[in-house]
């Protein structure tokens, strides 16, 4: 190799031999470039603690004490309380469901008195028309507000007195057609008046099977 002088200057390779190993910043420690864990939460590093509040909120799903608070029962040991809109929604569907049947069995019975009346038979058309329409609309006016109020009854049975859904309809069945055994220009209306509470009990039975299905 050629030694270095004044003619012969030393290269940067000749220069980078000489210095020493110890005077170099090492850079590349390995503990520094490997990828950090991600922290451990503490039920990960305590199983039985995640286990503990496992069974905590399995003990007491809601903590709130005013949703564990005991419902509020008034003089007669019912829990249920008033409600407007489903009080409206039982009035406007006894009262679509009555005046529909009792326009029905009107426009039947005033049929039946046209044929079985002399006067009526021997009536012109436009006569025996408007005796059915008047037949038609007093009923549906009768039995629509018969409805109507009954089930006004039986939601202020269900909700001061709570006696389920049969004894709510028994309390307010026998009130409505007492009340309608009761007036003598109604008393005609009583066969069809007990119809229309039977249908009401039908209806309950049929809900009451369907639920049970469902659940088996």
């Amino acid at each position: 190799r050629t030694t270095p002088s004044l003619f012969f200057p030393m290269s940067a390779w000749e220069r980078s031999r000489r210095i020493p190993w110890s005077t170099i910043v090492q850079d590349d420690d390995p503990s520094q470039n490997a990828p950090s864990s991600p922290p451990t939460s503490t039920t990960d590093a305590d199983p039985s603690s995640a286990a503990t509040a496992a069974s905590d909120v399995a003990a007491d799903p809601d903590p709130d004490p005013a949703a564990r608070a005991a419902p509020v029962k008034n003089v007669f040991g019912s829990t249920r309380s008033f409600d407007a809109g489903d009080l409206f929604r039982e009035v406007a569907f006894g009262i679509s469901v009555g005046s529909v049947t009792g326009a029905v069995f009107g426009f039947i019975d005033s049929l039946n008195q046209s044929y079985s009346s002399k006067v009526l038979r021997d009536a012109s058309g436009g006569a025996k028309v408007k005796f059915l329409m008047d037949g038609s609309v007093r009923a549906g006016a009768t039995f629509g507000g018969f409805f109507g109020s009954y089930h006004v009854a039986k939601y202020g049975v269900r909700t001061v007195l709570d006696p389920g859904d049969f004894g709510a309809i028994f309390l307010s069945g026998a009130a409505s057609l007492g009340v309608v055994t009761y007036r003598p220009n109604l008393r005609m209306y009583l066969p069809y008046a007990g119809m229309m509470v039977a249908m009401d009990v039908f209806h309950l039975i049929s809900r009451e099977m369907g639920g049970e299905k469902k659940k088996d």
